[in-house]
């Protein structure tokens, strides 16, 4: 089974217009009609396929992907409440794959640490109102990418934040610093990112305070 990428592509008709093609096409494919082709980055633009069938059909652990995706550096611990979650352990849409995904969340408040890819002052992060949920960091089908999301609670049904092809830099206890890719409205843009995780408001302020300080 020889894998293949599949992208959505920026192309150029005879007029000069510029445009996204409507479908998924090889790179190979593109080329023959489209020298000028480039894919088209947004979230999920690529997929893996082989012999004409999706990847998720296939046990795909012996496949690697793209030298651009980046790898996960801290080993993960699948454990209650530690925020890494593990996909496909359970049926999804089942009530058991509900009940996993709980158990895995880490409850948490995040502290975005940059602004468009910009990083913030810490006086500033002090006086940022954190969004509260449950984080969820999990391989999303795209190992080796891992991606963080952020949950409402209780039900987390919805998904209030998310970040891509992240690396979990630092964690300890209940706090977490995640590193990673942000996409911005329709997926058009994209920038670093940076989240800053506390098990609680006081709990994230004294630690910000000391960085203050040491800054």
């Amino acid at each position: 089974m020889e894998p293949h990428w599949i992208y959505y592509w920026r192309v150029t008709d005879a007029t000069g217009k510029r445009y996204t093609t409507r479908h998924r096409a090889t790179e190979e494919d593109i080329r023959a009609q489209q020298p000028t082709a480039r894919a088209f980055e947004r979230i999920d633009s690529g997929k893996l396929w082989i012999n004409g069938v999706p990847a998720r059909a296939h046990n795909t652990s012996f496949f690697s992907p793209p030298q651009h995706m980046r790898k996960q550096t801290t080993p993960p611990i699948f454990e209650r409440g530690s925020g890494w979650h593990r996909n496909g352990a359970t049926p999804p849409g089942t009530p058991a794959a509900v009940q996993a995904l709980r158990d895995a969340a880490l409850p948490c408040v995040v502290y975005p640490m940059r602004l468009k890819g910009q990083r913030r002052p810490i006086a500033e992060l002090l006086n940022l109102t954190p969004v509260a949920g449950a984080l969820i960091v999990n391989d999303d089908f795209t190992k080796p990418n891992w991606t963080a999301f952020l949950y409402q609670v209780p039900d987390m049904a919805i998904v209030t934040m998310s970040m891509h092809e992240i690396d979990v830099t630092r964690a300890r206890g209940g706090f977490r610093q995640i590193s990673g890719i942000e996409w911005g409205e329709k997926a058009m843009a994209r920038w670093q990112q940076t989240w800053f995780c506390a098990p609680n408001v006081e709990a994230a302020r004294g630690v910000l305070s000391k960085m203050a300080t040491s800054a």
